[in-house]
Order: structure tokens, then sequence, then C-alpha cells
């Protein structure tokens, strides 16, 4: 019977290490995305970086909007004064946009 027990140990620890990293997988909900709009007239700008390195740079922002993802990972659409849209996907330790003169849009 110590035998037999000491199998059984050996098999529930082979089969709850090969189960929890699927439980650790699973995704967590992500927060709403956030849009930041320039009122007419008004300088606006977006700077983002990751991990120190600038990714995302525009002085003639017209409407952002950031959507988280996963921790530390965003989706950035920017749309221009003049039109032109831009997509870009930060992920690292640190992410840290700036946006300088534009105001959350309100839902």
């Amino acid at each position: 019977m110590n035998a037999a027990w000491r199998i059984l140990q050996s098999a529930m620890v082979i089969f709850c290490c090969g189960c929890s990293p699927v439980v650790a997988q699973i995704a967590a909900p992500t927060a709403a995305p956030r849009t930041y709009e320039c009122s007419a007239n008004a300088h606006c700008s977006i700077y983002c970086q990751v991990d120190g390195e600038k990714q995302v740079q525009t002085g003639s922002a017209k409407t952002v909007t950031i959507t988280p993802i996963a921790a530390n990972n965003y989706l950035v659409e920017l749309v221009e004064q003049n039109g032109h849209v831009q997509f870009a996907y930060l992920a690292g330790a640190k992410v840290v946009c700036n946006v300088d003169g534009l105001t959350k849009k309100s839902e």
C-alpha cells in the first residue's frame, strides 16, 4: 500500500503542476477605451514612449483613442487634423502617453 500511495502522490503533483499554467492564462476583462479630442482652434499633441523610447509623437492630434488590451499593453488610434490615421501597439514594462490640449470625450 505504501508504494501505491507514493505513486498516487507523484501523479497528483504532476497533474497539479500541469494544470496550474492554464489557470494563469485566463484573460482578465479589459477596461473600456478612452477617447480624447482636441477642441476647435486648439493646439493639441500626444507623445507616447515605451520603456523610455519614443513610439508616437505628433503636434496635430484631432482625436486619440487608447484601448487597454492587457497589463502594460495598449492600442493607440491617432487621428490627426489632416485626417491621417495612425495605429500603434504599445507594450513594455513602462508605457507612458502624454496628451496635451486634449480633453476626454463625453460619451
